[in-house]
Protein backbone atom coordinates (compact mmCIF):
# COMPACT_ATOMS: atom_id res chain seq x y z
CA UNK A 1 0.00 0.00 0.00
CA UNK A 2 1.71 3.52 -0.78
CA UNK A 3 2.13 6.61 1.34
CA UNK A 4 -0.33 8.32 0.33
CA UNK A 5 -3.45 5.97 0.81
CA UNK A 6 -2.00 5.23 4.34
CA UNK A 7 -2.19 8.95 4.63
CA UNK A 8 -5.92 9.17 3.38
CA UNK A 9 -7.05 6.41 5.56
CA UNK A 10 -5.39 8.36 9.12
CA UNK A 11 -6.73 11.56 8.15
CA UNK A 12 -10.27 10.31 7.14
CA UNK A 13 -10.27 8.33 10.61
CA UNK A 14 -9.15 11.25 12.66
CA UNK A 15 -12.10 13.25 10.95
CA UNK A 16 -14.69 10.41 12.06
CA UNK A 17 -13.32 10.19 15.45
CA UNK A 18 -13.32 14.17 15.65
CA UNK A 19 -16.99 14.88 13.87
CA UNK A 20 -18.42 11.72 16.49
CA UNK A 21 -16.59 13.48 19.51
CA UNK A 22 -17.77 16.69 19.07
CA UNK A 23 -21.94 15.62 18.13
CA UNK A 24 -21.37 13.63 21.44
CA UNK A 25 -19.60 16.27 23.20
CA UNK A 26 -22.42 19.16 22.44
CA UNK A 27 -25.31 16.99 22.87
CA UNK A 28 -24.34 15.34 25.68
CA UNK A 29 -22.59 18.41 27.64
CA UNK A 30 -25.78 20.57 27.10
CA UNK A 31 -28.19 17.92 28.09
CA UNK A 32 -26.05 17.36 31.05
CA UNK A 33 -25.61 21.34 31.95
CA UNK A 34 -29.78 21.03 31.82
CA UNK A 35 -29.99 17.93 34.09
CA UNK A 36 -27.67 19.31 37.09
CA UNK A 37 -29.62 23.08 36.36
CA UNK A 38 -32.91 21.50 36.67
CA UNK A 39 -31.69 19.49 40.17
CA UNK A 40 -30.78 22.82 42.13
CA UNK A 41 -33.40 25.11 40.93
CA UNK A 42 -36.20 21.60 40.84
CA UNK A 43 -38.04 22.86 37.54
CA UNK A 44 -37.87 19.00 36.02
CA UNK A 45 -37.85 18.30 32.95
CA UNK A 46 -37.97 21.50 31.38
CA UNK A 47 -33.90 22.88 31.48
CA UNK A 48 -33.30 19.39 30.71
CA UNK A 49 -35.61 19.14 27.80
CA UNK A 50 -33.80 22.81 26.83
CA UNK A 51 -30.79 21.61 27.12
CA UNK A 52 -31.06 18.84 24.74
CA UNK A 53 -32.58 21.04 22.13
CA UNK A 54 -29.72 23.10 22.48
CA UNK A 55 -27.23 20.19 21.86
CA UNK A 56 -29.03 19.00 19.10
CA UNK A 57 -29.14 22.36 17.90
CA UNK A 58 -25.08 22.77 18.01
CA UNK A 59 -24.66 18.98 16.55
CA UNK A 60 -26.72 20.31 13.66
CA UNK A 61 -24.54 23.33 13.51
CA UNK A 62 -21.46 21.12 13.17
CA UNK A 63 -22.89 18.87 10.61
CA UNK A 64 -23.78 21.52 8.59
CA UNK A 65 -20.16 23.08 8.90
CA UNK A 66 -18.87 20.05 8.37
CA UNK A 67 -20.64 19.63 5.01
CA UNK A 68 -20.67 23.20 4.05
CA UNK A 69 -16.89 22.85 3.98
CA UNK A 70 -16.41 19.70 1.88
CA UNK A 71 -17.62 21.66 -1.21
Amino acid sequence: MSESKKGNWAKSLSEAINFSTSIAASVGGCGFLGYYLDKKFATNPWLTLLGCVLGLSAAMKIMWDKMKSKK
